[in-house]
């Protein structure tokens, strides 16, 4: 039996080597040093944005896990 797939890609909280601005906002700076969210090797976003986007895609996942909970259930 395979593996359970994971819906999300590679993201993790890595700290910027370099300053750089954020892939979504170009006036957000990310200074050398500094937290960000880190998508795939070159992706690279503000801890603002990231909260943002994780925050509405949370959201949209539990509302499909209540759709398969409420499918699973009729």
């Amino acid at each position: 039996m395979p593996r359970p797939k994971s819906l999300l890609v590679s993201m993790e909280i890595t700290v910027a080597g370099k300053a750089h601005n954020c892939r979504f906002n170009k006036g957000h700076r990310i200074e050398k040093g500094v937290s960000r969210l880190t998508v795939n090797p070159d992706q690279h976003y503000c801890l603002p944005c990231a909260r943002s986007f994780i925050a509405k895609d949370l959201q949209r996942l539990q509302s499909l896990l209540a759709d398969v909970n409420r499918l699973l259930t009729a």
